[in-house]
Formats: structure tokens, sequence, C-alpha cells
């Protein structure tokens, strides 16, 4: 019995030293590879050429004082995803459900006095935050939804079906009962005039939620950003009602 354990050992206890090699290569590996990307996740030079649909969302957001966005990751928003974490002004605040994703940026809103900004994905991701869209709306509080929406590939828009993305649900005609403007983005080239006007809109006269659906593949496509809104003078930061109580 002796013998026949050493046989079984002895093989074992030789390859330790090459399997504790090989697993300490595969950390430098991964500790520099995970070096590499974090030296690259930054924004490109902004230039009017470069800036996707994505990135200009998350960079505008920064640039009118945003500190904080509320969101729960999902495939169908991974491109906003992508560019939030590329960006150092706003910090993203993940949470475990839609609703409490909306309800946080609703009082975000109400205690800063800044926009309310809820991040979520297709499908259940934007239904499950209805109620706190409602919510804003019968309080007056400007926020911004945006949701990410199936491919325009995969859309069943003009095909007489209820569904043909994964997960896809006309989410802007589910909402607009109950915002200010609710809009499915079309296309790339008209993005930034849209977007505008909802980030106006959701602040003027009686202030209200206002939600924004991106399908994925215009996520990642360069927008076209008109040379007026360009060289615009950044909009000021709103008061800091938070640090007053």
């Amino acid at each position: 019995k002796v013998q026949s354990l050493k046989k079984f050992l002895l093989p074992m206890l030789r390859m330790i030293p090459f399997i504790l090699t090989r697993k300490l290569i595969q950390i430098l590996i991964e500790r520099l590879l995970f070096t590499i990307g974090s030296s690259q996740s930054s924004y490109p030079e902004m230039t009017t050429k470069n800036f996707s649909v994505s990135d200009y969302l998350i960079w505008r957001l920064g640039e009118i004082g945003l500190g904080h966005i509320f969101i729960l990751p999902g495939g169908g928003c991974m491109y906003l995803i992508d560019a939030l974490t590329r960006q150092e002004k706003i910090k993203a605040i993940p949470l475990l459900h839609e609703q409490a994703v909306g309800i946080a940026a609703e009082a975000y809103s109400q205690y800063t006095g800044n926009l309310g900004v809820a991040l979520v994905t297709t499908g259940p991701g934007g239904t499950n935050a209805i109620t706190a869209c409602a919510a804003a709306w019968t309080d007056s509080t400007p926020m911004l939804f945006i949701s990410g929406q199936v491919k325009t590939s995969d859309s069943s828009a003009d095909l007489g079906l209820r569904q043909l993305g994964f997960q896809e649900i006309p989410i802007t005609e589910v909402v607009k009962p109950i915002t200010k403007k609710a809009v499915l983005i079309e296309g790339a080239n008209d993005f930034v005039t849209v977007f505008e006007n909802l980030l106006e809109l959701s602040k003027s006269d009686r202030p209200g939620p206002v939600w924004i659906d991106i399908p994925l593949d215009i996520q990642n496509q360069i927008c076209h950003i008109p040379e007026k809104q360009w060289h615009r003078q950044t909009d000021p930061p709103p008061p800091n009602l938070a640090s007053e109580v």
C-alpha cells in the first residue's frame, strides 16, 4: 500500500513547480493586459469626427455638471456602460433592480437640484423603471431615463410582430403618457439635436422626466455634432442644494 501510494503521489509532487509556474505566468499576463487596458481606457481626442453616440451622451452629461448616474448594466446598453467607464467626471452607482435605479435617481435630483439620470437595459430593464418614471412625472422632478434597445436590424417595427429582437419592448410608446417626451433614436446623425432638446425640456417650464431609447448598434455609431453645439459654452453646474442642508 505504501509503495502504491508513493507511485501515485510522486508524479503529482513533481508537477507542483510546473503548476505554480504556469499559474504565476497566468497572473502576470492578466495583470499586464489589465494595465494595457487601463492605459487605453480614456476618451479619444475630442473632435467632431470621432464621437460615438455613447461617448457624446456621457461626455455631455459630465459637461452639464452631473456627478452621479444610477445604473443597472445589461447587454442592451453595453456601449453606454463602456463610455461611462472611460471618463472621470461622473460616478456610476450600480444597483440591483431597475426600480431602485429610477427611485435613487429621482431622489438624487430632488436632493441636489441637478438632473437625475437612470441608465437601464432593454425590455424588462425599461419596464422595471416605469414606477420611478411615474413618480417623477407626478412630482415634477427633472429626470433623464436612458434605455438600451435591440439592434435596428432586430426591430419588429413595420413587420406586424409583437417581438423580434431579444427582450424587445417599445418602451417609448409605453411611457409617453408619463413623460414630457419619449424618443426612440432611429439614427446617429440627428442624435445630438434630439438629446440636447431632451435635456432642455426636462428642466424647462414644469420639470419632469424625459426618456431616450437607443438601439444597440446606434450606441456605437459616430454622431454628427453641429458646429454651434461643439463651440457652445457649456452650462454652469446647478446649485448644490445638498451642501446647504
